[in-house]
């Protein structure tokens, strides 16, 4: 205990246990300096604390202490360590006041240690995997056997392999662990017997040796499958069925000239075959019925129109034309 006239201090000395250092939230527990003043002493006033030494950095203060302090009254400093380095740190809290021109120094010391994580196992091998194909999935564990939580900034693999499931959320707590998946996905193979493959898994963290990585391995073999490509085939066909009549005051042979027209617009050759027939019958009514086939490529359209003429022999009376519909 350090003593001056008209305050005690109690601990003269604090020492941290050992705290990893470059985790996030790594702080030590607190640790408290009680500071009092003897119901027989004077009112203090100036009352300060202040933290020196060779690394004041690495621990901080709060207090409920004001700048007077009654006699038979007392508060606190509390204390806790944050290393910014490894290895052993230091430094001093120092309180001084009106009453006595002496300051009293508490030693303050803690050691940072690094962060840790472990990952099991090390390494993933998948054996031999066809090309275009995936393989069953292996897991990584990732634990955190610290006393802080650990900040996780990422978690990727490199190389055809894939992440199928993934457990670990940006921060793993402190003594749990989380579950990482991988596939592995060759898309080629350069040699007959197969082609070795290797990449790794990455997890970036906050702990020392950050990013940490995972070997990942396999052998592809076989060659990728192409698709076919799709062909299309379409087929059209057009019938056009025109009709002509014919009315004639006497029974006459006519022999009819049929004229047709077509009109199509296609990519491709339409082949248009026309081969009208005619019967006249007893009442002088003449039916021609021309056949039009078409077959058009798979592209385009096509209209078609005919207009059958028949001619009759010169004893034929008062022929009408055909009417083509």
């Amino acid at each position: 205990m350090a003593a001056s006239k008209g305050l005690t201090v109690s601990p003269d000395k604090i020492k941290f246990k050992k705290e990893v250092f470059g985790v996030t939230g790594a702080t030590s527990p607190t640790k408290t300096v009680k500071i009092s003043n003897p119901k027989d002493g004077a009112t203090v006033t100036e009352l300060t604390s202040q933290i020196t030494g060779a690394n004041p950095g690495d621990f901080s203060s709060t207090t409920n202490c004001t700048a007077t302090l009654s006699p038979g009254s007392g508060c606190d400093v509390t204390l806790t360590f944050t290393p910014t380095a490894l290895g052993s740190r230091s430094a001093s809290l120092v309180i001084g006041d009106s009453a006595d021109a002496t300051l009293k120094s508490i030693a303050l010391t803690g050691t940072g240690v690094a962060g840790k994580i472990a990952i099991k196992p090390s390494s993933l091998s998948f054996g031999k995997v066809a090309v275009d194909t995936a393989s069953s999935a292996k897991t990584v564990t990732v634990s955190n056997p610290d006393s802080v939580a650990l900040a996780i900034t990422s978690i990727t693999p490199s190389g055809p392999f894939s992440i199928t499931t993934n457990s670990c959320d940006t921060s793993l707590a402190a003594s749990s662990n989380c579950q990482v998946s991988v596939t592995f996905n060759p898309v080629s193979a350069s040699k007959s017997r197969g082609t070795k493959v290797s990449g790794s898994l990455e997890i970036a963290d906050d702990a020392l040796k950050s990013p940490q990585k995972v070997k990942l391995s396999g052998v592809a073999f076989g060659t990728a499958v192409t698709s076919p490509t799709p062909t299309a085939t379409a087929t059209t066909t057009m019938t056009a069925t025109p009709t002509s009549t014919a009315t004639s005051t006497a029974t006459r042979t006519a022999t009819p000239t049929a004229t047709a027209t077509a009109t199509l617009t296609a990519t491709p050759t339409l082949t248009i075959t026309a081969t009208p027939s005619m019967t006249p019958t007893s009442s002088s009514t003449m039916t021609a019925t021309p056949t039009i086939s078409a077959t058009p490529s798979p592209t385009g359209t096509s209209s078609s129109s005919m207009t059958p003429s028949p001619t009759p022999s010169p004893n034929i009376l008062n022929i009408y034309g055909p009417v083509l519909n």
